[in-house]
């Protein structure tokens, strides 16, 4: 999620008087890893040929490696739902306005 729709969705939230209780800030799109990895790779004009193996990253970080590799899929419902709209809706237009000069 960029930090645009961050500071956006923190003040919906502070201004909604409908909206009580947890509220996921998360970008509305799923994004696996290896995807990033290559979007990320495309913005900044590099190449993305190599990934890490899933067994380094699980020696690095035990459990937590599924949720580097895999990614976990967390939707924004509950602002949706109340008619918040992202600014950066999926992962390349978020990291073209952050890494690009």
């Amino acid at each position: 999620v960029h930090i645009h729709d961050v500071l956006r969705a923190v003040d919906f939230m502070l201004t909604n008087d409908s909206l009580s209780g947890p509220v996921n800030i998360v970008a509305p799109g799923c994004v696996r890893n290896d995807e990033f990895t290559q979007v990320a790779g495309n913005v900044l004009g590099r190449p993305t040929f190599l990934a890490v193996p899933y067994w380094i990253m699980s020696i690095m970080l035990g459990e937590q490696a599924i949720l580097v590799a895999e990614g976990q899929c967390v939707i924004p419902k509950r602002l949706s739902a109340l008619g918040f709209r992202f600014a950066f809706s999926d992962i390349e237009s978020a990291l073209r306005d952050l890494l690009q000069k």
